[in-house]
């Protein structure tokens, strides 16, 4: 489902011509990548999200206190 939210932002911003165009994507591939099959490397996913002024990061959980 995430992929799939990505391309509703894509679509919001333009399309995905629009981004493939500014994350220098082919326009093809995309629609594969954000689809519910999509299985993007992680640097193509940075890059898309890098186009939304995005990152993507991983944190330590918080420790819970018990």
């Amino acid at each position: 489902m995430f992929l799939v939210a990505l391309r509703n932002v894509a679509e919001a911003r333009g399309g995905i011509s629009k981004l493939s165009h500014k994350a220098k994507l082919n326009r093809a591939n995309l629609y594969k990548i954000l689809s519910k099959q999509g299985n993007p490397e992680i640097q193509t996913l940075a890059q898309i999200l890098h186009n939304f002024g995005l990152r993507l990061a991983v944190a330590p959980e918080e420790k819970q206190e018990r």
